[in-house]
């Protein structure tokens, strides 16, 4: 099986969806009200990203270069590879999912969307592979 062309073709809709443009724009800075009190958007708030989600975004880097290093190659990559990629991405999403379910207009998200079918056919495209004989 063939792995050079679906990967240059799912590295291409995975930048692709990168250059839909963000429908939120930077937030103007908050003055405070006449009593002195400041309003407090949760969208524009940062938080503390507790350090399974940096793991798992160090799970999906690696991951990724590595899946698209074989493709490219056009080499099947090792299981644990596509199935660590797999189970990052979708971790991290889960750590956003707050966020993309308040926060995100309908491009945001039809763009994460695209972004997480694209990581799991490709991930599965390696997964479910068979081995040349």
């Amino acid at each position: 099986m063939p792995y050079r062309f679906p990967t240059l073709f799912f590295l291409a809709c995975f930048f692709a969806t990168l250059w839909i443009p963000p429908t939120q724009s930077v937030p103007e800075p908050r003055r405070p009200l006449p009593d002195g009190v400041f309003s407090i958007d949760p969208c524009d708030m940062l938080e503390q990203l507790p350090f399974s989600t940096k793991l798992a975004g160090l799970g999906v880097i690696a991951g990724f270069v590595t899946v698209a290093a074989f493709g490219i190659m056009n080499r099947r990559a090792p299981r644990w590879a596509s199935l660590g990629f797999a189970t990052t991405w979708f971790w991290m999403l889960e750590r956003q999912s707050w966020r993309i379910e308040h926060c995100w207009a309908h491009s945001d998200w039809l763009a994460a969307a695209l972004q997480t079918a694209v990581v799991l056919l490709w991930a599965s495209l390696h997964l479910f592979a068979r081995k040349p004989n």
